[in-house]
């Protein structure tokens, strides 16, 4: 049974309504602890299949010039790293705007969360970064699952990865999933995960 002859939602509500109680999820697990002679997990530990962010050696390099589709990064008003993807000074769109600086860009659009004379984050070690763009390189590190047998798993003996099919034959990663744990439903499995989807894992 898998998304090739049965649908996800289908199999993992059935699931779900067998093995809601914490009693039974433990049977499971011992089921799939016993029936295999090492749990799946042991081999991905094995050859170092999972990474994980390591943000104290990410290097972070002054950007001399502007280049478009570059995300840059720059000091915010506490001395923490932001970006210009995803952060107040998403608006950086020209050459014209990279050359004002962060500070000179946040004082056009009236941004005051920018490293600055006057708040928290200025400091002798975050002067250097004041009104300067970065691009960063970054760092990971071996991430080991531990306690593997305490893992509930699929039906197949294994954690879920789940893709979006697109109608171009491509896919979309949309997240690690313990079939017994995560519920069959829209909001979950239809492609509208929330931030802690998945996260019991790590």
């Amino acid at each position: 049974m898998d998304n090739y002859t049965a649908g996800t939602t289908k199999f993992t509500m059935k699931i779900d309504y067998m093995e809601s109680s914490g009693s039974y999820n433990m049977g499971f697990a011992n089921l799939v602890k016993n029936a295999y002679s090492k749990h799946p997990f042991d081999d991905l530990n094995k050859n170092n299949v999972f990474n994980q962010y390591d943000p104290e050696n990410t290097v972070y390099t002054e950007a001399s010039s502007f280049e478009e589709g570059t995300t840059y990064y720059y000091k915010n008003h506490k001395g923490s790293w932001k970006n210009t993807k995803e952060d107040e000074l998403n608006m950086l769109d020209t050459a014209e705007e990279f050359a004002l600086g962060p500070k000179g860009l946040a004082d056009k659009n009236n941004v005051t969360k920018v490293l600055q004379a006057g708040y928290e984050g200025w400091n002798e070690e975050n002067q250097q970064y004041y009104n300067k763009w970065y691009t960063a390189s970054f760092s990971y590190k071996n991430l080991q699952i531990p306690n593997t047998n305490d893992y509930r798993t699929s039906v197949q003996g294994f954690r879920t990865l789940a893709f979006h099919k697109k109608s171009d034959g491509t896919y979309t990663y949309i997240g690690m999933y313990n079939m017994l744990l995560d519920k069959g439903s829209d909001e979950v499995y239809g492609f509208k995960p929330d931030k802690t989807t998945g996260l019991d894992v790590f």
